[in-house]
């Protein structure tokens, strides 16, 4: 039981930040919605901690690594793969803080989390053929439950 504390305490924590985080932006939003330098500062202040947490945590990874037979240098197509992926996120972040100016928190966080659950409708739509049993019954719980939310 001690060693599952705090994984449950992270995990409370996490879902404390992530659920509040569209309450917390759109106050941001809303308190200087005459300047778009708090826009900037926001996606700043986020993509520079995610940057220095993601590269604490590489850092510690490879040194854990570093005695193991297994290289540690990421190929050029992860970097590539990381780097394109790191300018959709910060695109996404963007789009949702200008969206934030002109909806309320609760619908944005709505359309945020519908968009995740859609995904592997989409996926069905885009030609993907191995969705497994597991994702659509997740799925389809998870649309019936946002369904009965509004």
């Amino acid at each position: 039981c001690r060693g599952r504390l705090p994984a449950l305490l992270a995990l409370n924590a996490v879902t404390v930040i992530w659920g509040s985080q569209h309450a917390i932006v759109k106050a941001l939003v809303t308190s200087s919605a005459s300047d778009d330098a708090p826009l900037t500062l926001i996606n700043s202040i986020r993509f520079t901690l995610a940057a220095v947490t993601t590269g604490t945590l590489s850092a510690c990874r490879a040194r854990r690594r570093a005695t193991t037979r297994f290289a540690d240098e990421p190929h050029a197509s992860v970097l590539r793969a990381a780097a394109e992926l790191a300018l959709w996120l910060v695109a996404g972040f963007t789009l949702q803080l200008v969206g934030l100016q002109w909806t309320s928190a609760s619908r944005s966080a709505f359309l945020l989390y519908l968009n995740a659950v859609l995904v592997p409708f989409i996926a069905c739509v885009l030609g993907e053929r191995n969705i497994g049993l597991r994702t659509w019954l997740t799925a389809f719980a998870a649309v019936s439950g946002a369904r009965h939310a509004c």
